[in-house]
């Protein structure tokens, strides 16, 4: 089976992941991003791609991802290629991604369009992977503003997951125009999307559950020729 056969789910860091049996991921291709690494012994599984494309991200929290990555070694990561300037080193399993400061949609493993999310931006990396169709869980385009611990933890699925360094909220209606940006450039791709994240502001994939995602990436529903 090809990979685009079999589908890759987009674990994001959204609440409404709370909501779903994330354990039943388990046993499809999944890719993970930025600190998720906090609950992967919860979720009983490690991603099969990570990926961290904020070059003050990978930075800031350069010694747990390392360790997570040295810890999870089934995991295939992605970085800015600021990595390479901090003592991460390229191989087969860790490859360093150049990011492009436009949200110009690439079909590329080696460059990106920064889509001001790394979920949106990931995307890319997945339709170059060879996958043609995605489903979304924890995608909810919703964002609290501000900048304090409290105010950041209630963006994300886990108040673990706000570790030290440097942060920022979106703006939601810039971040909904992004993730618009990147639907129209996985379909220029052949990339198709359904989002299964309970309450998620999208409007740009459809919309379903997480037994319909699951059969939509294990193949048991057709994609459009």
């Amino acid at each position: 089976m090809t990979a685009g056969d079999r589908g890759c789910v987009v674990i994001g860091s959204g609440p409404s992941l709370k909501a779903i049996d994330i354990a039943s991921l388990a046993g499809v291709d999944t890719v993970a991003f930025n600190q998720s690494y906090v609950a992967w012994d919860d979720w009983g599984f490690a991603p099969t791609y990570y990926c961290a494309f904020d070059p003050n991200g990978v930075e800031d929290h350069a010694a747990d991802l390392r360790a997570a990555l040295a810890r999870f070694t089934s995991t295939r990561a992605f970085l800015n290629d600021i990595a390479g300037t901090i003592g991460f080193e390229s191989s087969p399993r860790i490859r360093f991604v150049r990011v492009l400061g436009e949200p110009e949609f690439r079909v590329s493993v080696d460059e990106v369009g920064d889509f001001g999310n790394v979920g949106a931006s990931s995307l890319q990396v997945i339709a170059a992977l060879g996958y043609r169709r995605v489903a979304l869980v924890g995608i909810d385009g919703r964002y609290t503003p501000g900048n304090a611990v409290e105010e950041l933890q209630r963006n994300y699925f886990s108040p673990a997951y706000v570790t030290p360094g440097r942060w920022y909220s979106p703006d939601p209606a810039t971040s909904l125009q992004q993730w618009d940006r990147a639907a129209a450039g996985c379909r220029r791709a052949g990339l198709e999307v359904r989002n299964a994240s309970p309450g998620t502001a999208l409007e740009c994939f459809p919309k379903t559950d997480l037994a319909g995602a699951l059969n939509w990436v294990r193949g048991d529903q057709p994609v459009r020729a």
